[in-house]
């Protein structure tokens, strides 16, 4: 099974990240739903069942605060695939970057004292807005417009493990266990 650890994005904001991603057809675009935009801690491509009982046992355990992110600019990546390259718009994390990466530092001693296999690419937080096909130059001229918006802020006060399943017209996210985070 295709699952991941994620921090959702509240709705409005998710809103505001989407109706960018949406305003871009004439780029190739194809943008993030609101409710799949998410900052992926861990992604597991193919967990088997023992690694997930012991993965929703583990999680459970997790004890973490919350903190404030706040989302500001969009920029972008490319993102090597089995369909080629691809560009990658995100929304910047403009503060909590550095609790974010720790909350990642935390689900992974779990994850790795719990014999849990991931993927062990470099930690690099994030929330996708759109994946393009399009010149340099065209998403240069994106990332320029949109370089300074203010998308918004929330608590980090969420954490999920969340099934991925593939499709044609896009993925599709199952929230499999949620924790809500209480401490400060």
């Amino acid at each position: 099974m295709r699952a991941f650890i994620c921090i959702g994005i509240p709705g409005q904001i998710a809103v505001r990240m989407a109706q960018i991603g949406s305003s871009l057809p004439a780029y190739g675009v194809r943008a993030v739903n609101c409710e799949n935009m998410h900052i992926t801690t861990h992604f597991f491509k193919n967990i088997d069942r023992g690694e997930f009982i012991r993965l929703l046992d583990a999680f459970r355990d997790l004890n973490l605060c919350r903190f404030r992110v706040s989302i500001r600019g969009i920029s972008s990546f490319c993102n090597q695939n089995q369909h080629g390259r691809e560009k990658v718009l995100f929304a910047n994390i403009s503060e909590g970057m550095a609790r974010i990466c720790e909350v990642h530092k935390r689900i992974s001693l779990l994850l790795d004292s719990n014999h849990i296999t991931y993927d062990r690419k470099e930690f690099a937080p994030h929330i996708t807005v759109a994946r393009l096909k399009c010149s340099d130059e065209a998403i240069d001229m994106i990332s320029k417009r949109y370089s300074d918006v203010e998308l918004g802020s929330f608590d980090f006060s969420r954490l999920s493990v969340t099934r991925s399943e593939l499709h044609s017209k896009g993925p599709i996210y199952t929230t499999l266990l949620e924790k809500t985070i209480d401490g400060n």
